[in-house]
């Protein structure tokens, strides 16, 4: 009997035993899907949001969220505009950031189980202005700017130098500045990328012309250079003028110039800013000469410029006239009208020439004879009268008339001719 009791004994405990097992099993089994829920919590966020991803998550009063324990839960990171997701803690776990500025990032956890606090630090996105630009000037070096700030780019030609181009992100843009000058770019509310170049080239200055009077010449010039070039400008005076030496002014200062190869050529360097060539151009002064020494005529300057009118003063000698006006320029002759002349562009010679006037004789009639004379003659020149008396007449008398002033007639009946007409008469009278 012992032995079955026993037995029997036995029997129960190795049935309640397994039977307990399977009932604590099954409790457990139970708490897990119904009881046992995990905790997914927030640090303070900033400048961002964090999302659970779908419907596993259920929000509690206090904004924790809970999760069953064991099941996998995807997080959601958007940083707000202009910032980035800069560290991600889960737990005191840091988890990399594997996504650009300014884009979301998802996180996934594996079977939760345990609570976790989710923390996540944005910060504002860095931008980066490129700048570049040629030896011939100078640019604000590249830097770094922060979402939302305002920084300024300048561009700064070097000395004769100035801005020819400016791009911003590979358009150009507008040139604002006057040549030589520097110029500021404003960029406001920097949200991306830029990249910024500029070109430079030589200032070309202005060369300007200044003539006193531009009736008598000209300059022929280029119209700008840039600095240090040669510039090479001619003179150029009319035909009869000349000029004073040329001066080249930058503002007060005097730009030394030198004579070229050819004539009235001159070259000057050009300085860092506009000049002006200042000519003076004046009629030439050309010479007037008498071929001969003879007092009876004169000019009435001894020097004359293009186109001024010269006069000859003719005083001829009693009895003379004018015979011949000649007045050359080299071996051109220049016209004479009411002895004047228009002084060309050169030297010129004036000769004039006299001759003697041949003056009338007037015979008037006479009676008892006959006489004969020449009838006409020159001043100084000894006129004969031939005197011929009818028979039994003898000469009465012999009378020479200068403008009723009688002039002297000698015993062989011969006078000296006026300075002008004279009038013959002979007489007769009975022997």
């Amino acid at each position: 009997m012992s032995i079955l009791k026993n037995n029997k004994i036995l029997c129960i405990i190795l049935f309640i035993v397994p039977f307990a097992l399977l009932v604590l099993a099954l409790g457990l089994s139970f708490g897990l899907t119904n009881a046992d829920k995990k905790t997914i919590s927030f640090g303070e966020i900033d400048n961002g949001q964090v999302y659970i991803v779908g419907d596993k998550a259920s929000k509690n009063s206090d904004g924790t969220f809970s999760i069953t324990k064991y099941s996998d839960v995807e997080i959601v990171i958007v940083p707000e505009k202009g910032y980035k997701i800069s560290k991600i803690f889960v737990g005191e776990n840091e988890i990399q950031v594997t996504t650009g500025a300014g884009d979301r990032q998802y996180v996934k956890l594996d079977r939760l189980f345990d609570n976790v606090k989710i923390n996540v630090e944005f910060s504002l996105i860095s931008y980066n202005v490129s700048t570049s630009a040629d030896e011939n000037g100078t640019i604000t070096e590249t830097f770094s700017a922060l979402y939302g700030e305002t920084k300024v780019v300048t561009i700064t030609p070097n000395h004769t130098y100035k801005i020819s181009k400016i791009f911003v992100n590979g358009e150009e843009i507008e040139i604002k500045v006057a040549d030589g000058e520097s110029q500021q770019i404003s960029l406001e509310n920097i949200s991306s990328n830029y990249n910024i170049s500029a070109i430079f080239e030589p200032i070309e200055y202005k060369i300007t012309n200044n003539i006193s009077n531009p009736s008598y010449g000209n300059i022929s010039a280029q119209s700008n250079s840039e600095c240090n070039k040669t510039v090479t400008f001619t003179v150029l005076p009319k035909y009869g003028y000349t000029f004073d030496s040329p001066v080249v002014m930058q503002n007060d200062t005097i730009i030394p110039i030198t004579n070229g190869e050819l004539a009235n050529t001159y070259t000057f360097t050009m300085p860092a800013g506009n000049v002006i060539i200042n000519v003076t151009f004046n009629p030439y002064q050309y010479t007037i000469k008498t071929e001969t020494s003879e007092t009876t005529y004169s000019v009435s300057k001894t020097t004359g410029t293009v186109g001024e009118e010269i006069s000859i003063i003719i005083t001829p000698q009693e009895g003379y006239c004018v015979d011949e006006i000649i007045v050359k320029c080299g071996e051109n002759l220049v016209e004479v009208t009411d002895n004047k002349f228009v002084m060309p562009a050169g030297n010129v010679t004036v000769k004039v020439t006299f001759k003697k006037i041949d003056y009338s004789i007037t015979k008037l009639e006479t009676e008892n004879g006959a006489f004969d004379v020449a009838t006409s003659a020159q001043v100084n020149d000894v006129v004969e009268i031939l005197i011929n008396p009818d028979t039994g007449f003898v000469v009465d008398k012999v009378t020479v008339k200068h403008n009723e002033e009688s002039i002297t007639v000698s015993l062989d009946n011969k006078f000296i001719m006026p300075a002008g007409e004279v009038v013959v008469s002979v007489t007769f009278k009975a022997e």
